[in-house]
């Protein structure tokens, strides 16, 4: 069975390379961030804010997923070969580290495996290869419609079980659920690879304001119905996608420059940049104090800044690349 491309492949953007390297900050801010529950409002805004960055990758990548003349067992084979690798091998690098280093030790099991373990940032690297692998094989054996239909009920499951687990009074503690709102964002992407837009960046840039103001709308909604001490910021909203979009699509506007090109080439290493930043950030909050919001940016700076070293020394090495890239 051969995997009916629904489109001709795209090329890649300069601008959305660019950004995958530019949003990756985002990702060490929020984990720079102090514990939710004994945040401020401004924290609690800039933890919202920073969880425009990992709908944004799975976008992308639904983006350019290529379906062009491959079968479906060659996509899925392609897909395990280019993330689990560097999966398995930043997992072995975070066991060895905390077990080495910090002196905890963490089981090792189903669900460490699908979740990071110690490392809990790694959720990302199964989540985007479980969704490549349902969005692909999906669209070639069920089509468009079928397989969308599929992604909105598992990311639905998500956000019930997530978000509005407390709003909706359900027993026993939310869960992230990543790994079930991933197709969602990779189908996302993968339509809007083949829908040609005439927007404006003023347009685009106003929809994003928008989408930025009901994602925070929602979060203080959910707060509210939820009557909970405290308002956080959760992993995926039902804003979320319209953040996403929106966020992908400006970005898309973004002309391209000096500037823009060599973000876009710090962009191969943002993989290695979000799957090193954990470890260097553990060193850092030892000697960094992150009591206010200057001091959060500051320590996130410092983390990001050492990652990205790290990434281009890493890429380096021979026969290291793969594993880390």
């Amino acid at each position: 069975m051969m995997c009916q491309p629904k489109k001709e492949y795209v090329q890649r953007w300069a601008s959305i390379d660019a950004a995958r390297y530019a949003l990756s900050f985002l990702v060490v801010l929020l984990h720079s961030l102090p514990a939710q529950a004994s945040s401020s409002f401004s924290t609690t805004i800039i933890a919202t804010i920073c969880r425009t960055a990992v709908p944004f990758f799975f976008i992308a990548a639904g983006y350019f997923l290529n379906l062009r003349d491959t079968s479906c067992r060659n996509l899925v084979t392609k897909i395990c070969k280019r993330l689990m690798p560097i999966y398995f091998f930043w997992m072995a690098i975070y066991y060895i580290l905390f077990e080495k280093i910090f002196g905890q030790q963490f089981p090792v099991g189903f669900r460490e495996l699908l979740s990071g373990g110690p490392a809990y940032h790694l959720w990302f690297l199964p989540a985007l290869c479980f969704a490549l692998i349902f969005v692909g094989v999906g669209r070639s054996l069920f089509g468009v419609w079928m397989t969308g239909s599929a992604c909105i009920v598992l990311a639905t499951t998500s956000l019930i079980n997530g978000a509005y687990h407390d709003v909706l009074g359900l027993t026993g503690s939310g869960a992230r659920g990543g790994i079930l709102i991933a197709p969602m964002y990779v189908f996302i992407g993968s339509v809007l690879s083949s829908w040609v837009t005439n927007e404006s960046w003023r347009t685009s840039l106003i929809a994003a304001i928008i989408a930025f103001s009901c994602m925070i709308c929602e979060e203080f909604f959910i707060h509210v119905a939820s009557k909970s001490n405290s308002w956080i910021s959760h992993d995926f909203v039902l804003s979320t996608f319209l953040v996403g979009v929106v966020t992908f699509k400006l970005v898309q506007k973004i002309p391209e420059c000096s500037l823009i090109r060599f973000l876009a080439r710090l962009g191969r290493v943002s993989l290695s940049v979000y799957s090193v930043h954990l470890a260097v950030l553990l060193i850092i909050i030892k000697f960094a104090d992150r009591g206010s919001t200057l001091e959060c940016l500051l320590a996130a700076g410092y983390v990001f800044a050492i990652a990205t070293a790290l990434s281009v020394c890493l890429v380096r090495v021979p026969g290291l690349k793969p594993f880390v890239t």
